[in-house]
């Protein structure tokens, strides 16, 4: 129900200290935009968050328990859809059902998810459909495409949590309002989701936004 950074300090070996002091908490259903310049640690919070890395002082706490007492059960609640998208050489089923035997793939819940994520039309015109092999890496498919997939795999996943690391960037902007619909839809399902975007226009669906600067996260959501 509650996602709480308690007191986080945290910075790189090679660097200065990035966060003094952090706390926030994060509530079931939110959807949050986090934004800030290049640099100033959007994705070293999702990090944080996934458990890459620790804090050097502070806590992340799940409904008063510390993530770090069992990281992949923690992960186990999270979809998480980086900016480089990762795709296995395999179909497009098993692209999206990631982990599961092609055998064993819920090919209704797989088409529910290409639809949500905008790949509706791009499925109609594959002449071997769901069993459209995509390449190594995906490269028989554009970025965009390859975003898609990925956006599709976190809506077959059904997790809990959704963290979206600048997962419309390759994207037009029509395009990108859509696939947000769809997961302000999760969020208003009782889904956690947290957008990070350069591009603020991209958090106008969020109930929250946060902005980081010079090592704060402040709640702008009041002022807007």
């Amino acid at each position: 129900n509650t996602i709480l950074f308690d007191k986080i300090k945290f910075g790189y070996e090679d660097s200065s200290i990035l966060f003094e002091n952090i706390s926030l908490s994060i509530n079931k259903g939110d959807f949050i935009g986090l934004v800030g310049e290049s640099g100033e640690g959007k994705t070293s919070m999702i990090d944080l968050l996934l458990g890459i890395n620790k804090p050097l002082s502070g806590d992340i706490l799940v409904d008063g328990k510390s993530i770090y007492q069992s990281l992949d059960a923690w992960r186990s609640n999270i979809a998480y859809l980086p900016q480089e998208t990762f795709l296995i050489s395999g179909t497009l089923s098993e692209n999206i059902a990631l982990g599961q035997e092609a055998a064993e793939i819920d090919v209704n819940k797989v088409t529910n998810a290409i639809n949500k994520a905008g790949l509706g039309e791009l499925l109609s015109s594959l002449p071997e459909g769901l069993n459209t092999e995509i390449g190594e890496r995906g490269l028989k498919f554009s970025g965009g495409q390859r975003q898609r997939v990925a956006l599709a795999r976190a809506f077959f996943s059904e997790r809990d949590i959704f963290l979206l690391d600048e997962s419309t960037s390759a994207l037009d902007k029509g395009a990108a309002s859509r696939i947000l619909t769809q997961v302000h839809e999760l969020s208003q399902q009782g889904s956690t989701v947290i957008l990070i975007s350069h591009n603020e226009e991209m958090s106008t669906l969020c109930s929250r936004k946060l902005r980081i600067s010079q090592g704060t996260i402040k709640d702008n959501t009041a002022s807007e």
